[in-house]
């Protein structure tokens, strides 16, 4: 079943049902809540597509996140205002420098996750 905006609608009209079924986990039998299991779905598919999304800088900023001395990037696309030469295109900046420059840009996204070989 592939995931579509109807079925999101779907699964969120019904996410109040209260049946139960249980799984057997390594010889233990596990009760759920299905309302639990596709609120939880809901909120990673939502969670998911926000980090997808082109997001204008008016909008929000990306969190700013600091390990082992260096800050997080995200794609952007600049502001013609600001950068003429860029056009559509977009690059990567970190997220410190967005935050101290919002005007210059008009949007930002989080970049792709690596695939898992």
């Amino acid at each position: 079943m592939k995931y579509s905006k109807e079925l999101h609608d779907v699964v969120r009209r019904n996410k109040d049902v209260k049946d139960m079924f249980v799984i057997n986990e390594g010889g233990y039998f596990k009760q759920y809540n299905i309302a639990e299991i596709a609120q939880a779905l809901l909120d990673e598919i939502e969670r998911l597509y926000e980090q997808a999304r082109w997001i204008p800088v008016s909008e929000k900023l990306p969190e700013i996140v600091e390990e082992n001395g260096m800050t997080n990037s995200v794609f952007v696309k600049y502001n013609p205002k600001y950068a003429p030469d860029c056009g559509s295109e977009y690059s990567v900046v970190t997220t410190y420098y967005l935050s101290l420059y919002p005007d210059h840009f008009e949007s930002w996204k989080y970049p792709e996750p690596p695939e898992e070989k």
